[in-house]
């Protein structure tokens, strides 16, 4: 995908949702649907609680931070503009806290000096508006491990053994200097995908390299003074044959699992809106359900950075209010730390939540004002 930045084009290796089809792999039985399910009755916006199915996978923290722990937090992407988030938000009767924006990935200066940090526009002034209210409000960055412009075969092994730790330092230190030293960074973002010249590679030594620049990417940033990010390993749902294990980084660098998902992928999805393509879609091998039952196991907070509506003709569901409830349910009944709309549209058919009428009336019931849910749920913020 090419992510438009205030004033040029940030060059990125294009992808299709579309093209996120499903590979053949043995699904694991560990996992079973009712983890996420949602109400089988629930095929437009209920005006009803759904029924608890499952207990919540941890216990919820007393003051949890925006983004973090079991937070719940409602984030947005708005293609970098925020007077459309407090749009949005107004329309939903509440405000944001939480956006998501991508860093330029073109040259080293560019990468260690994020746009977000500096932005002349004032509708992209990132950084101000973290500013503004610090204590609450938060910025999750897609951040690539590389800039394009200096792709090499050896890049993982190169980076494993240190040879980017001076960019990745001077980055700590810019995204501190500007009051962004508790974002949450998707190092690497929708790594098992071959569409970002980032992502974990083909071979086992590939994926060793991989993990290893990953984990020592993080230790850098860590060293930063005044740095207190929040690591979060994301992967797209249901694509590549890879044993999540063997892409894995480690426990004592991951801080949060998350996983991109839209209302499309693989072929003979049951029609939308049906909460049977949901669950058809989440039982998808490495779909959110393995990815899920990994960061349980993991004892890690779970995330969706990404998730949307796909059009009819771009293989979706459409205006499916059904999607936007399974999103509501698996936040409410796990514990998650953040999820992100990802509303740009025309991206890879993606719908803008806000001109889909029934699935905003879903997405107003259950993050906005009229969430009938107690604090630790889906519309926290």
């Amino acid at each position: 995908m090419v992510r438009a930045v205030p004033g040029k084009e940030v060059p990125s290796v294009p992808f299709d949702i579309r093209a996120r089809v499903l590979r053949a792999m043995r699904w694991s039985a560990l996992v079973v649907v009712p983890i996420i399910a949602i109400p089988a009755a629930m095929s437009g916006v209920s005006t009803q609680a759904p029924p608890r199915t499952v207990t919540a996978l941890a216990v919820a923290v007393k003051t949890p931070a925006p983004a973090t722990g079991n937070a719940k937090t409602a984030c947005i992407y708005t293609h970098n503009s925020i007077s459309k988030m407090v749009q949005i938000g107004t329309r939903i009767g509440r405000p944001f806290q939480c956006a998501s924006v991508y860093d330029s990935n073109s040259t080293w200066q560019d990468w260690e000096n994020p746009w977000f940090a500096h932005a002349q526009i004032h509708d992209n002034q990132w950084a101000q508006w973290v500013e503004a209210n610090p204590r609450v409000r938060r910025l999750i960055i897609g951040l690539s491990m590389i800039p394009n412009s200096v792709i090499s075969a050896d890049w993982r092994s190169r980076g494993a053994t240190g040879a980017y730790d001076g960019y990745i330092r001077t980055l700590g230190r810019n995204l501190v200097q500007t009051g962004l030293g508790s974002s949450v960074i998707r190092l690497g973002f929708e790594a098992n995908g071959n569409w970002n010249v980032d992502n974990v590679g083909k071979t086992n030594s590939d994926f060793a390299h991989w993990r290893a620049y990953w984990a020592r990417f993080v230790r850098v940033m860590r060293s930063v003074p005044g740095a207190h990010f929040t690591f979060d390993w994301n992967l797209n749902s249901a694509y590549r044959n890879i044993p999540l294990a063997e892409i894995y980084p480690g426990d004592s660098v991951v801080d949060v699992i998350g996983v991109d998902v839209y209302d499309t992928a693989g072929p003979r999805l049951p029609a939308a809106p049906s909460p049977a393509r949901w669950a058809a879609i989440a039982r998808q091998p490495d779909g959110v359900a393995a990815i899920l039952a990994f960061a349980h196991r993991h004892h890690k907070p779970f995330s969706v950075p990404e998730w949307g509506l796909i059009s009819s003709p771009g293989g979706g569901g459409g205006d499916d209010s059904t999607f936007v409830a399974a999103i509501a349910a698996l936040m409410r009944n796990n514990m998650v730390a953040f999820e992100t709309y990802f509303d740009r549209p025309s991206v890879g058919g993606t719908l803008a939540i806000q001109n889909s009428r029934h699935s905003f009336a879903a997405y107003a019931h259950d993050f906005g004002r009229a969430s009938e849910f107690g604090v630790n749920t889906a519309r926290r913020s």
